[in-house]
């Protein structure tokens, strides 16, 4: 229970909804080969094996494209697009297992493999951003062993509500944990009590002010990632810089407003200090730097030659 308290509530929501979800998702395979052979008109054992391969196909070649989709979108509305996915995939389940044709077990393949191409990629995208900070091995264990054992508990519950009841029932229960995994995503919230003022030094503060300015002033779309989004979303880590992401499309914008922005500072910034030290107004300005500053001094040194001050 002491570890449980070093976990953040948004990871043990996660890993309650996962475990759910691989109920669903690794153990259904094994009673849909039985409701293929069993209760499917012209169902044969390797109609099993092209039915399990067909939903493979489906989420490889859709994962990437829809992936590329849902990478614009905020934390927030990528767990919603998992919760409700979830609840979906749930539903399907129970229609899977009342099927009576081949079609519609195929069909409600290719609507899985659409479900999970666009709901499992970003749902590590989510864990990595609320798991915490020198606490990563324990909790993605905790994952793991949601994942495995909650699967291995209702497996031999279902084969015996199946036995006792009928399959029809084995499915069912698969669509409720599947439905309960996609409510239970809805816990993963963002901090409402995060205070900016205690997680941010001065510094910081500042600049994220200064850089949300320009993006808004420009008309800019962006959304905050890396340490302060996991921050916002529970996890406990120490921050050490700001991720802010913008649409790739914007990139040379950005680029260029920055190189402005960081050249013009700097020029006011040379325009305060001579105004204090009269007796350096003749000294020679040399400008220096390494590593990224390759990409930011020709420019500032490009500003103050056009402003020809000093």
């Amino acid at each position: 229970m002491r570890l449980l308290k070093t976990i953040n509530a948004n990871v043990k929501s996660y890993i309650i909804a996962d475990g759910f979800y691989y109920v669903g998702y690794s153990v259904v395979n094994a009673f849909l080969s039985i409701l293929i052979t069993s209760k499917i008109t012209g169902g044969r054992l390797d109609m099993v094996g092209y039915a399990i391969s067909y939903y493979m196909f489906v989420r490889a070649l859709t994962e990437i494209p829809i992936s590329r989709w849902t990478k614009k979108f905020s934390l927030l509305t990528k767990r919603n697009i998992i919760a409700y996915s979830y609840i979906f995939y749930g539903v399907l389940i129970f229609l899977l297992g009342h099927s009576t044709q081949l079609w519609h077990i195929f069909f409600i393949q290719t609507l899985v493999g659409l479900l999970d191409a666009m709901a499992y990629p970003i749902k590590w995208t989510i864990f990595t951003k609320i798991v915490d900070k020198g606490n990563e091995e324990l909790e993605w264990g905790l994952e793991d062993i949601a994942s495995t054992l909650l699967p291995a508990i209702f497996t031999a519950l279902a084969g015996i509500v199946s036995s006792r009841f009928g399959l029809e029932y084995a499915f069912l229960l698969f669509a409720i944990l599947l439905v309960v995994s996609g409510l239970t995503f809805f816990l993963i919230k963002q901090n409402g009590k995060l205070n900016l003022e205690t997680v941010l030094s001065t510094n910081q503060k500042e600049t994220l002010k200064n850089i949300v300015g320009v993006f808004k002033e420009n008309k800019i779309q962006f959304q905050i990632s890396g340490g302060l989004a996991a921050i916002i979303y529970g996890a406990e880590r120490p921050l050490y810089d700001i991720d802010i992401e913008v649409y790739k499309k914007d990139i040379p914008k950005v680029r260029e407003l920055f190189r402005k922005n960081i050249s013009k500072d700097f020029y006011h910034f040379l325009e305060k200090f001579f105004i204090e030290n009269q007796d350096l107004v003749k000294t020679k300005v040399y400008l220096a730097g390494e590593s990224y500053a390759g990409k930011y001094i020709p420019a500032i040194a490009k500003y103050i030659l056009e402003m020809k001050k000093y």
